[in-house]
């Protein structure tokens, strides 16, 4: 998914006309996103795994 994001924003600039900044600011959030929602996941994880232990 997030290969396929990045080949859109590299096509999207390498075109003759002006590039819309929303698409590269919905990418960069979805990234942070995913990014947060892997830590909160990897956090409650981690949590459980210590208190049955």
């Amino acid at each position: 998914m997030i290969r396929s994001l990045a080949w859109l924003l590299v096509r999207r600039r390498a075109g003759p006309g002006p590039s819309d900044p929303r698409l590269l600011a919905f990418a960069r959030g979805l990234a942070l996103g995913a990014l947060v929602g892997a830590a909160i996941a990897g956090s409650t994880v981690w949590n459980r795994r210590h208190t049955r232990v």
